[in-house]
């Protein structure tokens, strides 16, 4: 019977592959009669089993070890933030100040810097589509039209900061946030990548297993939702909601509703720093909430705090930050790649094992006694 077993785990694919073309998903009995099972004596059927029962428990093990790992540095990289966004990690400009015998610029002129950047931008924004339909209404009408970013909430129970800091919201620091639409496309062969949560990894995409679009279908996305370098993408749903990039020089993409998209005018990894930091996942968490079909929504992102450092403080924290986290994100991403070959060697030692490569014949003859 395990013998059995390990034949059917090994032709998983195909029998899910039979039910995607029914209205009812169910797997066909005559498709389970017409698998060809290779069937060696009952003493080397033994024998493969055990054989594929004890590599597949060194891979579990490998997977645990690899787990262990991913947790620690998970870990290190959460307490790197928490001393970041609590001033420890750098000199603050305070302090700088104070020593060198001159003025600064604290966060509270920083921050209303960038929400006049803010509304320059959605102007312009709105001038250029407004320019492609030829409407021009009056300068008191679609001034007025203009939506101010939403400010932070002050509360007791928050974190006291650094002397020369504030709060602002992630609505305050981002030129645009949003989503694309809420669609399924028909996939093809090739053509242009569609994301979804699973490419998403906590600093890089991963372009693996991804759907592929046609060119029409690509820009009627675009219209609603263009990722562009420097954009910050967070998954909002799903067991990996709060996985958070930057996007750099990748090719044109999509990306789905279950992915949220921000814009920053102040520092990109300032803002990804904080979406990464314990704090920031907690305000994810929370927000999102603990139902079946929980999602992080756009107002709840707007809202989000975010302790503000004047800007050459932010500069200075930005780069230690990088820093400290540059051997611990490589280490990350040897983890996924041995992770990967992990989960591909599972269907390797089946396919091995019932093309009869797993256990020599000479070596099932001398088991004649097992």
């Amino acid at each position: 019977s395990e013998y059995l077993y390990c034949f059917l785990e090994l032709q998983r694919p195909i029998l899910i592959a039979s039910t995607k073309h029914r209205t009812q998903q169910h797997i066909s009995l005559a498709v389970i009669r017409g698998l060809p099972l290779p069937l060696p004596p009952i003493t080397e059927q033994r024998l493969v089993t055990r054989e594929i029962r004890q590599r597949l428990a060194r891979v579990v093990a490998w997977k645990r070890a690899l787990q262990s790992v991913r947790r620690e540095l998970k870990n290190s990289r959460a307490k790197t933030l928490k001393i970041a966004f609590e001033g420890w990690i750098a000199p603050t400009e305070a302090k700088l100040a104070a020593i060198e015998g001159r003025l600064f610029e604290s966060a509270d002129r920083f921050l209303q810097r960038i929400v006049e950047e803010r509304r320059i931008l959605w102007e312009a924004r709105s001038l250029s589509a407004r320019a492609s339909t030829d409407a021009f209404p009056s300068e008191t009408k679609w001034t007025s039209v203009y939506i101010p970013p939403v400010e932070p909430k002050l509360r007791r129970r928050r974190m006291r900061l650094p002397e020369g800091w504030s709060w602002a919201t992630v609505d305050q620091l981002c030129s645009r946030i949003t989503q694309a639409w809420d669609k399924q496309p028909p996939y093809q062969a090739s053509g242009f990548p569609l994301l979804s949560p699973r490419n998403i990894q906590d600093g890089y995409i991963d372009f693996s297993g991804a759907g592929f679009i046609s060119e029409d279908i690509l820009k009627s996305y675009l219209q609603r939702c263009s990722p562009a370098k420097n954009d910050i993408l967070i998954v909002r749903e799903g067991s990996r909601k709060g996985r958070a990039l930057i996007v750099g020089s990748e090719g044109p993409f999509a990306i789905p509703m279950a992915i949220m998209l921000l814009r920053p005018i102040a520092d990109p990894l300032f803002v990804l720093y904080w979406v990464w930091s314990p704090l920031g996942q907690r305000w994810i968490r929370r927000r999102a909430g603990r139902a079946k079909a929980a999602h992080f929504r756009l107002t709840s992102a707007r809202r989000m705090p975010i302790p503000f450092p004047p800007e050459n403080e932010q500069h200075r924290i930005v780069h230690e930050v990088a820093r400290w986290l540059a051997p611990t994100q490589r280490l990350a991403a040897l983890i996924d790649r041995l992770h990967k070959c992990a989960e591909q060697l599972r269907p390797e030692i089946l396919q091995r094992a019932f093309e009869g490569k797993l256990v020599l014949e000479d070596s099932s003859r001398s088991y004649e006694r097992y």
